[in-house]
């Protein structure tokens, strides 16, 4: 399964909104993401979720992404 983005609008922070999608997509598995190098509110996001960097980056038009595990 895979799952390609999680976005949500300014005004539905701090809802439990992303929380929800997450849980409903991803659960408690294992799984690895990519995180735009700078996006503090989204390695915020996964941190809480219990991921952390293990130093894989690529570079991608839009930037540096770095990936972010949960074993």
């Amino acid at each position: 399964m895979e799952l390609s983005a999680l976005f949500a609008r300014a005004e539905s922070y701090g809802t439990g909104l992303g929380h929800r999608l997450f849980e409903a997509v991803i659960g408690a598995s294992a799984a690895y993401l990519w995180v735009l190098d700078g996006n503090q509110r989204a390695t915020a996001f996964y941190e809480r979720q219990g991921f952390r960097f293990d130093g894989m980056t690529t570079t991608e038009p839009v930037g540096v992404e770095r990936r972010m595990v949960r074993t």
